[in-house]
């Protein structure tokens, strides 16, 4: 089990990772499959490596856009909120993944922001009679 949180940490917590080959229709799958586990540190490292995925640095914003249509995280968070506000609130896993949850809805917060403030940045820079790649 340690191994595998290791790997999975590994895996999708290095920025030098090409994305388009972690991100996959399969780990996708497979990284939702494993927000439902019923092993917290599994859980909690999911979690994580979501947030750094969600965080990764992409050059050309439509690529950012895309990466976050194909995560589409905005239900499976919703889910798992209602999932777990169910659940009694002074269990301590609860709490650890609810706050986990929170991190990645606010890494997923921070992303669209910045692609807000490019495209604006960009309109700006268009509207000035240059060009610029998007």
């Amino acid at each position: 089990m340690a191994l595998f949180l290791l790997r999975l940490k590994l895996t999708f917590g290095e920025a030098w990772v090409d994305i388009n080959l972690t991100v996959t229709p399969a780990t996708i799958q497979l990284l939702f499959s494993l927000l439902a586990d019923p092993s917290l540190p599994i859980r909690l490292a999911t979690c994580s490596s979501l947030s750094k995925i969600v965080s990764k640095g992409l050059k050309v914003a439509s690529d950012k856009v895309k990466l976050i249509q194909v995560l589409s995280l905005g239900p499976v968070l919703d889910q798992l909120e209602a999932q777990t506000k169910t659940a009694e609130q002074s269990n301590e896993s609860v709490l650890s993944f609810r706050e986990a949850l929170a991190r990645l809805a606010n890494s997923l917060g921070v992303e669209l922001v910045a692609l807000c403030n490019d495209v604006r940045s960009h309109l700006n820079v268009l509207r000035s009679g240059l060009t610029v790649d998007l």
